[in-house]
């Protein structure tokens, strides 16, 4: 691990000594138990906070909470779990120096229909309450899943693929190696896009201190400006932890043999394995959480292997119960062998000849800082400010490419219920990036925005919200450009089991200096520079329906028309008799992408029995050459089934993909059948149990991924991941 890296977390640690004696004071502690209402067992996880207040707590393994620095005056206590109904307690009262204790009752709700979602809004709503289409996972699904990266995990929502890497919402993006992305990641509402190819890197966020991932599909820059228009992902952390804790996570797997022999270019088994260990902590008004964790894949393709280091660290000071002061950061330490294209059809599982040997080391860090202010219940002022950090290099071609790069950000958000029907989201957003790259050369650039946002509430069952945000964006010697992202949207609750909701909104992406700047060549391509590059824009229309159709079935429907102008796609600008393919980055497409999504989830037999499907529709088309946009898939189906008795389960999901209708033909001229492309039809299964041993949580689970050995791809000459077996061990101590 590299030096600048022990020193960022020594920093952070010595940071928060200096904080520690800050705020002491006496006053009223709340602890207690959160259980089960049916069965009387203790529920791990639940959300417990007073409201109007920044202070609150998590429950432990045995459904313990504590809240301490509780202020000597009426407050409303609150506890809510997914899967279960909302818990509210008012006029509780504890004199400061004095304890009150809980033993508080969830009863089970037959399916949850409206979990609480930040994104869409920038602020806590029901998602009944939304005018978009809101995804949302949860920590428990996360973890089923057995999955080493979080992208592993959004392939099974509806709506979300993948090529490779980068991720596709309702077919928003087609495919760029290493350039660009229009959806946007954020971690904890921070934006993580590297500075210098503005890509995401899934592998950075370790899976175990995940809570949630909410996904918005759809234009979301009124709120979060560039790389929004083609939708949101927000991965929420877990909450800190009250009392001491420490996790031991264990992972261990191996590869089948490809179906086809000719593909077995290995004789010895390939194995894969990480190691997460992970320790909270509360001392007074402050607590920490981190982890550490490694990873070797051996991989199942030639020159494929990738080696990693990855460190977390969390904390929370309470300065009093209306203001906190949270700390956050990741890194992660890879090393990757370089594997991009098949070297024939009969050999899919090796690279070309030339690329054997090659390999890319990175290093990231990401962290942030924020302040939050509550007033009352219904306003608060959070400032943060955040540092994310690429340092790559690799040994490809003569001389090898290196960058570094870094992008500052700031913003102040500041929520306000202007009356018993408005409430106000506003803020101002600036962000400052520098690159250092030999292909990329030196840049900088910076962004500056401010945005508004009013959430009306007409009438109880009628919301009408609206928005606008204004950026004015410069990169390098790109011309300063201005935009302006305007939203609305309403949401209409026919009846308790019926809301329907409609949107509009508009979105952009400026370029990244990546696809604007970039010299580069690998296997046969050599991609040239831009600089006058636009951005490109989008806006997003949407109306959908949520149907409570009994008490143990819940559909979910929409209809989208998005229509892109300018977009940036890499264009083959000629095609040397070397067979050299020449490319660049230009704003060529004009395009419209349109379809419908309906989801059923049910549950039977008192919860024991959850199935569920989903349909996605897509029609993308390029407007301008009037045919199918390159790298989509029109139909798109998730499905799974989980069935629980006590603390055992089993999970089966499976995923479909139509063939993708239309590629770049001119691969053809470097790659070996470009065009063998089959549907996607992926099996996955897991099972697991939870026990107690001597007083110690112990959960196991296995799992056989890509179940049925069938071999496809999400990129052109590229085999994505085949049968596979993991297991894997976590502890609790």
């Amino acid at each position: 691990m590299r030096r600048y890296t022990f020193t960022y977390v020594c920093a952070a640690i010595i940071i928060q000594i200096f904080l520690l004696p800050a705020y002491v004071v006496a006053q009223g502690t709340i602890s207690g138990t959160v259980i089960d209402g049916e069965t009387r067992q203790p529920l791990p996880g639940a959300n417990v906070y007073l409201q109007g207040t920044v202070i609150g707590s998590v429950t432990d393994t045995d459904g313990f909470f504590r809240i301490i620095n509780v202020p000597d005056e009426r407050m409303t206590l609150v506890v809510t779990m997914i899967g279960y109904g909302k818990f509210t307690q008012t006029d509780i009262r504890v004199p400061a120096g004095e304890t009150r204790t809980f033993t508080i009752q969830l009863q089970p709700t037959v399916i949850e229909t409206a979990p609480v979602v930040i994104t869409a809004t920038k602020t806590e709503r029901s998602l009944r309450d939304i005018p978009t289409s809101v995804s949302v996972m949860q920590a428990m699904e996360i973890e089923r899943r057995n999955i080493f990266s979080i992208d592993e995990a959004l392939r099974t929502i509806p709506g979300v693929h993948f090529n490779l890497s980068q991720i596709n919402i309702r077919g928003s993006s087609g495919y760029s190696h290493g350039a660009g992305s229009r959806v946007l990641l954020l971690v904890d509402g921070t934006p993580i896009l590297s500075g210098d190819s503005g890509e995401i890197t899934w592998e950075l966020i370790p899976v175990d201190q995940i809570e949630r991932v909410e996904v918005v599909k759809g234009a979301g820059s009124t709120l979060y400006g560039s790389s929004a228009l083609g939708g949101v992902v927000n991965i929420i952390t877990k909450e800190l932890p009250d009392r001491s804790a420490t996790a031991v996570r264990l992972q261990g797997g191996f590869y089948d043999k490809p179906y086809y022999s000719q593909w077995r270019w290995s004789e010895r088994s390939r194995f894969k394995h990480s190691l997460h260990l992970s320790h909270g902590i509360r001392i007074g008004a402050l607590q920490v959480a981190g982890s550490l964790g490694t990873l070797y894949d051996d991989s199942y393709r030639m020159n494929d292997s990738r080696r990693r280091i990855m460190g977390y660290l969390k904390s929370k000071y309470t300065l009093s119960p209306y203001q906190s002061l949270t700390l956050s950061g990741f890194f992660i330490d890879q090393t990757r062998h370089n594997f991009l294209y098949w070297k024939s059809f009969d050999n899919a599982l090796e690279p070309f000849e030339e690329q054997v040997g090659e390999e890319v080391e990175s290093l990231r860090i990401q962290s942030n800082i924020q302040y939050r202010h509550v007033f009352g219940s219904e306003s608060f002022l959070t400032a943060r400010i955040s540092w994310y950090h690429s340092d790559w290099r690799d040994n490809i071609g003569v001389t090898g490419n290196a960058s570094r790069s870094n992008v500052y950000g700031s913003e102040v958000q500041f929520n306000h219920a202007m009356s018993g029907s408005h409430f106000l989201v506003s803020g101002i957003d600036v962000s400052y990036q520098t690159v250092d790259s030999d292909i990329f050369g030196v840049r900088n650039g910076y962004v500056i925005a401010a945005y508004i946002q009013d959430e009306w509430s007409v009438v109880p069952p009628l919301r009408l919200t609206g928005g606008i945000r204004f950026d004015v964006t410069r990169l390098d010697t790109i011309d300063t450009f201005t935009n302006i992202s305007p939203r609305a949207g309403v949401v209409y609750s026919v009846l308790p089991g019926l809301s329907l909701r409609a949107s509009v909104g508009a979105g952009f992406r400026a370029p990244a200096a990546a696809e604007a700047f970039a010299t580069t060549a690998a296997s046969g391509l050599i991609v040239q520079p831009n600089p006058d590059l636009g951005a490109e824009r989008s806006w997003s229309y949407e109306g959908g329906a949520n149907i409570n159709v009994t008490d143990w079935m819940n559909i979910d429907a929409a209809v989208f028309h998005n229509e892109f102008s300018d977009m940036i796609e890499p264009v083959i600008t000629s095609i040397e008799p070397t067979g050299e393919i020449k490319a660049q980055f230009k704003n060529v497409v004009k395009a419209r992408v349109r379809g419908f999504e309906a989801g059923l989830t049910v549950s039977l037999f008192d919860r024991t029995l959850l199935p569920r499907v989903a349909y996605t529709f897509i029609d993308g088309r390029d407007m301008n050459l009037d045919e199918p946009l390159k790298y989509r898939h029109k139909h798109m189906v998730v499905t799974g089934l989980l069935a629980r008795y006590k603390t055992a389960w089993i999970e089966i999901d499976y995923r479909y993909h139509s063939k993708v209708e239309n590629i770049d033909d001119e691969l053809a001229f470097i790659i070996d059948k470009p065009d063998n492309q089959v549907p996607v039809h992926v099996v996955d299964i897991s099972t697991g149990i939870g026990i107690n041993i001597g007083g110690i949580p112990l959960n196991f689970s296995l799992s056989a991924k890509n179940v049925l050995q069938y071999h496809y791809v999400e990129f052109v000459a590229n085999i994505q991941p085949i049968r596979q077996y993991v297991a894997s061990l976590q502890v609790v101590l």
